[in-house]
């Protein structure tokens, strides 16, 4: 476990995640989060915490998996976001938002979940950066899907596509 070696085990890990291979995605989150407590100085600990986070909500664990996306610090400032893309390709922000909102949802606390996919969207279509905001209009007519909120989930997914034509992504 190196820090040289955090961005290429994140890119695995993302990998097997996309996969659906969630086992030997955690296998892979967890030394992250070693590489990240030994370098505290780093911003691999978001990341790392991201990780462990979405891994566990994917197999099964909301509790943990909450416990772990707390973790992951909401950026306040628009260069901390801008700072995060450019190191790791994507706004941790949006990201634990919207996993936070499944989790949520999950658990049984129907309003915190909304205001966390409602804070996710924001946050993403603050940021101008258009496949950013395609993915979370995505993510977010899931969400309201598991809502049964039907109407909201189309227009959701209707930008999406709009977004994602105009770009050519």
């Amino acid at each position: 476990d190196s820090p040289r070696r955090f961005p290429a085990q994140l890119g695995l890990f993302r990998f097997e995640l996309t996969r659906g291979e969630i086992r030997v995605a955690q296998t892979l989150a967890e030394p992250l989060l070693r590489v990240a407590e030994a370098d505290p100085d780093t911003q691999f600990a978001p990341v790392a915490h991201l990780a462990l986070g979405a891994t566990l909500f994917h197999s099964g664990d909301p509790v943990s998996a909450y416990a772990y996306l707390e973790k992951v610090p909401r950026c306040s400032d628009r260069s901390d976001h801008e700072a995060l893309i450019a190191e790791f390709g994507e706004d941790l922000g949006v990201i634990c938002l919207h996993y936070s909102a499944f989790v949520l949802h999950v658990l049984g606390f129907p309003d915190q979940a909304l205001a966390c996919a409602q804070e996710a969207l924001a946050l993403a279509e603050s940021l101008s950066r258009p496949f950013t905001l395609a993915h979370e209009l995505a993510i977010s007519g899931l969400f309201y899907l598991f809502r049964r909120d039907f109407k909201s989930a189309r227009k959701l997914a209707e930008g999406a596509i709009n977004l994602v034509s105009k770009h050519g992504f």
